[in-house]
């Protein structure tokens, strides 16, 4: 698949683009960003077309795709431009800022038969597949609770993810990956009964959260996340007949070996999951959704649930001030 790339920070430029020239079954034809020294410098770089606008790179008939890496409150509007295009619509998370535009792209790719995916790479490293596995053999027994964990230090006071109106907040960056989990785990059998998110001081965005979900029927589900804190990247998974325990779980560099650990009254032991491109691994699911029609639906899917979710945090949330 011939593939561009709109929007070069710092994320594409370490992760998105090597990744993608990595793949086996994507191209890179071409890149774009406001910033034109950059799109220069990494049209060099991978060999590729420089677009000099959106314009140009919409109306280039070599594209058949477009990775969208753009602030998220302009997600829906570039977004919309790239389906209407005919190309298909690869999105960082988060994918919106609300639950009716995700239905609108969603509906709009569908008409088009056009895929729209939402980029949780972690999805497609083995420690994510081995450890669903491990749930499903019945290992752990009946799950009674999950903990998803995952924030980390303040980034710089002019990084994106602290200007609202470009669609900043911890919820809509480090919380998605948290809650996404719930909607691999439990598809769409999930209700939250209580969040909160929490704004430390000097900051217009929400900084923090925390959100308890129900997931099929009985398992309770917590969903921790935030900026301005010591790193945490983990889920915990806690069964009648022993638990579970991952780091490094929804983000990791390509070269580290990362475990599983499991716990139970007749002992301990790891389960050893090898180094993983994930987000390689992301991008040829993606480009095999093109000729899927059950990839392509599951992928419109996950988006829509993951919209619904967060919508229904930002709705009923209590709002926290930080006072310290």
């Amino acid at each position: 698949m011939k593939i561009a790339v709109w929007g070069l920070g710092s994320h594409a430029l370490k992760n998105t683009l090597p990744a993608l020239a990595k793949t086996p079954t994507v191209d890179v034809i071409g890149v774009f960003s406001r910033n034109t020294e950059v799109v220069q410098a990494n049209a060099l770089k991978y060999g590729c077309k420089s677009y000099a606008s959106s314009e140009l790179l919409l109306a280039d008939s070599d594209i058949e795709g477009v990775y969208l890496a753009t602030p998220i409150a302009l997600h829906y509007t570039e977004g919309k431009r790239i389906l209407e295009a005919g190309k298909h619509l690869f999105v960082e998370k988060s994918s919106v800022t609300c639950l009716k535009d995700a239905e609108t792209l969603v509906g709009l790719a569908k008409s088009k038969g056009l895929v729209i995916a939402e980029c949780f790479m972690y999805k497609y490293h083995n420690q994510c597949k081995k450890l669903l596995d491990i749930i499903e053999s019945g290992e752990l027994g009946a799950v009674r609770q999950i903990h998803a964990r995952f924030g980390f230090p303040h980034l710089s006071a002019n990084d994106i993810r602290y200007k609202k109106e470009l669609g900043g907040g911890a919820l809509l960056d480090a919380g998605t990956y948290t809650i996404s989990f719930a909607t691999l785990f439990a598809k769409s059998n999930i209700k939250l009964r209580a969040s909160t998110l929490v704004s430390q001081v000097n900051y217009e965005v929400d900084t923090d959260g925390i959100a308890l979900f129900t997931l099929n029927g009985n398992i309770s589900f917590v969903a921790s996340w935030g900026f301005g804190r010591s790193y945490k990247n983990e889920i915990e998974v806690w069964g009648e007949e022993g638990t579970l325990y991952a780091n490094r779980f929804f983000s990791k560099p390509e070269g580290l070996g990362t475990e599983i650990m499991i716990s139970k009254q007749v002992g301990d032991y790891v389960v050893n999951c090898p180094p993983e491109n994930h987000f390689v691994s992301m991008f040829r699911d993606f480009s095999e959704a093109v000729y899927d029609a059950g990839i392509r639906g599951a992928l419109r899917k996950n988006l829509i649930a993951q919209a619904l979710i967060v919508e229904n945090v930002l709705k009923n949330s209590m709002a926290l001030g930080d006072s310290q």
